[in-house]
């Protein structure tokens, strides 16, 4: 049964899709929840658009729309199945992510990152806000239920503004608190901040009404009070031997994805019971920042520590987007996977900006699952030693270590260890950042040299990254069931093969979609600018109008060849009228009719409107003229004529008058004319 180009709308939120029963696989259905927010501020978005594509048994694909509400949520009932859903948020760009709909469907929260940041984010700003003898805290407050901010709650004295930011700031010892209370909501307290001096935390409020909550951001952090971080990941890992480390950056690495899925609410690592969906970088930034000391970063030197755990947080995190760990997810946001929280810091954000696109190849040029955890000495090779002994673990010398006691599985980079080598600090958990911890006596090493260190078998590579910065149409008019060739304009930053060009097309930006999977097309793309192609064929039931493009280019994962649910997402778009759609208009003839008549008596004009075959048109309007002046209108009847009584001045004649009868054209039917003549024969 083929499918694509077929359009099917849910008319309201929350309608169960009409088709659900002639559908040609499963007949059970559940239903779907969507949401769209900010990923700074958290605040809810409004999609202009929601597309939701269902690949069936044969690989072909029907495309849906449903509408959020103003709160930014959206539901439907669909069938049991694989689902490609495709939003685009003006001014913030597009999302996509690949679900299985079943018995058990999670929710899926798409966020956005803003065009430009809010106040309480921008890094200048920031700079201004930070004060050396305190902790700042910047965040802001929305409704954990509609997504709205809320302004006027009082944050340890402060105010939250009207778009809900605020700034506090924490003493640097005792055990200091976050309060964010007022109206009817409840109040909500952070407790166990990591302070520092001038050192930072943002925050994503989530408030409640009625009901209060207590959060310990000891449960975004992989240790206790004063307990080193762990990390433990899997039970059995083996490292590929390969190359040594680039001492550079800049060799060409493999296909980045835009996105990454985040189980949430994850009582094991596939049990995961929602899904939020970020872009690489925000993921990167959130997990540095819950799996790293921020204040590491504050130490001399200690930055570098932060960028080498950013490329193994954003290898390990990329390795599950090739190697996802559920059909509905790449990666759960506990100690099974890395901690995923919602909050950041100024240094974890800036060591994955420092660091963006860099990842981890093993020799075969494939992202690894970049394993670290706290401390790695004497975990199976001696005193001053990292690595567990086995071939997936080599012994390293690292003398920085020495005495400390194993704390995490002993594999990969060492937290602490990185730690030390930057600073040439001997940190500690009762000296984690400062200055006046003992000298290590060891030379330091930058973040490259500490990735090169604790991972001897791996490349250091940029990875590819794809912009689609345009699509136009060749012809940018069709008729229903034309087709039409769709030009993408595409920036790469290294050679990438194996890319679907990926397209869908919306009426008016906001209506009914179509998609065309027939004419996918597989391309292979060189560094820099340049332009490719695909045809896009539409059917003869299409709806004239203007049409946006949403493109995407998919990465072929598994080098199929066939286009399927494994293939991620690398970059994408939404391009307003692109194309547009016109029907052609019906033909129609115009019969005008001779009259005569005295001057300063009444005859009538007679038109008679037909399609080509005789049948008549009615309930459209003719217009009459006589010797070029307008003489009236009238609306034709069920047989097609229209009549008009005309005067005939009492100064005319004798003699002949043209008549014109004039149809301007109403669809479905184009215009005509004709004209005849009026015979005046004497004078009153």
């Amino acid at each position: 049964m083929a499918y694509y180009d077929t359009v099917i709308r849910l008319a309201l939120l929350g309608i169960v899709l009409s088709l659900i029963g002639s559908l040609p696989w499963h007949s059970e259905s559940s239903t779907l929840h969507l949401g769209f927010r900010d990923s700074v501020t958290g605040e809810s978005v409004v999609p202009s658009t929601i597309t939701i594509e269902a690949l069936d048994e044969s690989g072909t694909a029907w495309i849906t729309d449903i509408k959020s509400d103003a709160y930014g949520r959206a539901q439907g009932d669909f069938p049991s199945g694989s689902y490609r859903i495709t939003a685009t948020v003006n001014g913030m760009g597009t999302q996509s992510a690949e679900t299985v709909i079943g018995k058990v469907t999670p929710s899926i929260t798409f966020y956005f990152d803003p065009s430009r940041l809010p106040g309480a984010a921008d890094p200048a700003r920031i700079q201004k806000l930070v004060k050396a003898n305190a902790f700042t805290v910047r965040g802001f407050v929305v409704d954990d239920l509609t997504g709205k901010a809320i302004p006027g709650l009082r944050v340890n004295g402060n105010s939250t503004g009207k778009d809900g930011a605020f700034v506090a700031y924490l003493p640097l010892s005792g055990s200091p608190i976050l309060s964010v209370s007022g109206g009817d909501y409840g109040e909500v307290i952070y407790t166990n901040f990591e302070t520092w001096p001038g050192g930072d935390i943002q925050l994503r409020v989530r408030a409640r009404r009625g009901e209060g909550q207590t959060i310990d951001l000891r449960s975004e952090r992989r240790r206790g009070d004063d307990a080193p971080m762990s990390h433990v990941k899997c039970d059995s890992c083996s490292v590929e031997p390969g190359q040594s480390l680039t001492p550079h950056r800049g060799v060409a690495g493999p296909a980045l994805p835009k996105s990454i899925r985040v189980g949430r609410n994850c009582p094991t690592a596939t049990t995961c019971s929602s899904v939020e969906v970020y872009s690489v970088q925000a993921y990167t930034a959130r997990v540095l920042s819950s799996e790293w000391y921020g204040c590491w970063g504050s130490v001399s030197g200690g930055m570098d520590s932060m960028r080498a755990g950013a490329v193994a947080v954003r290898s390990y995190g990329v390795y599950h987007v090739y190697n996802p760990r559920t059909s509905t997810y790449d990666i759960c946001d506990t100690t099974s996977c890395q901690v995923f929280g919602a909050s950041t810091n100024t240094n974890s954000q800036n060591a994955t900006n420092d660091t963006n696109r860099t990842v981890l190849t093993n020799s075969s040029g494939t992202i690894v699952r970049a394993e670290y955890s706290a401390e790695n000495n004497d975990s199976g090779c001696g005193d001053g030693f990292t690595g567990t002994g086995t071939s997936g673990a080599p012994c390293i010398s690292d003398p920085v270590c020495s005495g400390f006691a194993q704390f995490g599985h002993g594999r990969g980079l060492c937290q602490w260890g990185s730690a030390r080598w930057a600073t040439q600090k001997i940190l500690s958990s009762s000296q984690a950042c400062t200055s006046s911890a003992p000298n290590t006596n060891q030379p330091r090493k930058d973040w490259i040299e500490i990735l090169n260190h604790y991972y001897p078998s791996y490349n250091l590579v940029t990875g590819a990254e794809l912009t689609l910065s345009g699509i136009t149409a060749s012809p940018s008019g069709i008729t229903p069931g034309g087709s039409t060739q769709l030009q993408y304009n595409i920036s790469s930053t290294a050679d990438v093969n194996n890319v679907w060009l990926i397209a869908t097309l919306s009426l008016n930006g906001t209506g009914p979609a179509v998609t065309n999977t027939g004419n996918q097309v597989r391309v292979n793309l060189d560094t820099g600018s340049q332009s490719k192609q695909r045809t896009f064929a539409t059917s003869s039931s299409l709806s004239p109008g203007s049409y946006s493009a949403i493109g995407a280019l998919h990465y072929d994962r598994d080098g199929s060849n066939t286009f399927n649910a494994g293939d991620f997402l690398m970059a994408d778009g939404s391009f307003p009228g692109v194309l547009s759609v016109t029907v052609p208009a019906d033909p129609t003839t115009m019969n005008a009719f001779n009259a005569t008549g005295r001057a300063g008596t009444t005859v009538q004009l007679r038109g008679l409107l037909r399609e080509p075959d005789g049948t008549p048109i009615g309930a459209q309007i003719v217009s009459f003229t006589v010797n070029g002046i307008a003489a009236g209108s009238a609306t034709t009847t069920s047989h097609g004529l229209a009549t008009v009584d005309y005067l005939i001045p009492s100064g005319e004649g004798p003699g002949s008058l043209p008549i014109v009868a004039s149809f301007s054209g109403q669809p479905p039917f184009q215009a005509s004319n004709d004209s005849a003549s009026l015979l005046v024969t004497r004078r009153p």
